[in-house]
């Protein structure tokens, strides 16, 4: 099984007083009742002593077991908020091996335990995404190890959503949408921008927008500057007019639109968003309309 991907570390016992008041201070106190935990430790003495003590802190302890398999199995009958798992288990998989399971399929923390010299060392070197204790610990690391965890997994929960929603409406505009990174280099196409390039997203991203987003003059046929570019080096929208777009199977379309900067609040260009649509059937119009004026003189 893949192993637990690299974070940045929390661990409560090396003083991380400033976050946790910042956390106090800037998000609404989570209550200790509403926190469903999930404790995975073979020994059975430390399995006791430890849910005793998450009782004493009024956090609800879902269940108690000792192996791998069965906290997986637990985990998926009683989806807990957070999962104290000790990183040595009885039996073929180990903790880290439950918690890569547990966070890429059920999207529940997990907080490592570990008592060794050795799994404390490679803890550090891993860098766990929701934190670690190492054996003994007070209550009081205990406690914020938890809150902490649970805080950054909502924070986490919620930038999903927001993706998701930023998604969902860049997916249902009528106009194509194509955003790139510091580099030149896709990260984002909506449907239309798909159908119009005739790239798909999972083709395109991480190539040059050069070799996706290909643009020449109308009126001259010429290759034009990529408009990334000048929006890069200008750090100003840069208009699209009476210009071709030729798709990935050399078709001519006439579009319009702007490539745009992004910038970030301290003031770095990490990106351009360009946003373009297809106008043939303006060109269709507007060409009938001058053959009709022709016809009349």
């Amino acid at each position: 099984m893949l192993r637990a991907r690299p974070h940045t570390v929390v661990e409560p016992n090396a003083g991380l007083q400033s976050e946790w008041m910042h956390m106090k201070t800037s998000t609404t106190p989570v209550n200790a009742a509403n926190i469903r935990i999930l404790v995975v430790e073979d020994e059975a003495l430390i399995a006791d002593e430890l849910s005793a003590r998450l009782a004493r802190l009024s956090y609800r302890v879902v269940g108690v077991v000792g192996t791998a398999a069965q906290a997986i199995w637990l985990a998926r009958q009683t989806r807990p908020d957070l999962i104290l798992m000790d990183i040595r288990l009885q039996g073929t998989n180990d903790g880290i091996d439950a918690a890569d399971y547990m966070y890429r399929h059920l999207s529940i923390p997990v907080v490592y335990l570990t008592g060794h010299a050795d799994q404390a060392a490679f803890m550090r070197e891993v860098k766990p995404l929701f934190g670690y204790l190492i054996k003994p610990f007070h209550e009081r690391d205990l406690m914020l190890a938890i809150e902490m965890a649970a805080h950054r997994h909502r924070l986490e929960q919620r930038l999903k959503e927001s993706e998701l929603n930023y998604t969902a409406t860049l997916a249902s505009i009528a106009e194509g949408v194509i955003a790139v990174d510091a580099e030149s280099r896709i990260r984002f196409m909506n449907p239309v921008a798909e159908a119009l390039t005739g790239w798909r997203l999972v083709e395109a991203c991480g190539r040059p927008v050069e070799l996706i987003l290909k643009v020449i003059d109308a009126v001259s046929q010429a290759i034009v500057e990529s408009p990334v570019t000048r929006a890069f080096r200008n750090r100003t929208v840069i208009c699209l007019s009476e210009s071709l777009l030729v798709d990935r199977h050399a078709a001519v379309i006439p579009v319009e639109g702007n490539a745009a900067p992004i910038v970030d609040p301290a003031g770095n260009l990490t990106g351009v968003v360009v946003t373009f649509r297809d106008i043939t059937e303006r060109k269709r119009a507007e060409q009938a309309l001058h053959a009709s004026e022709d016809r009349y003189r």
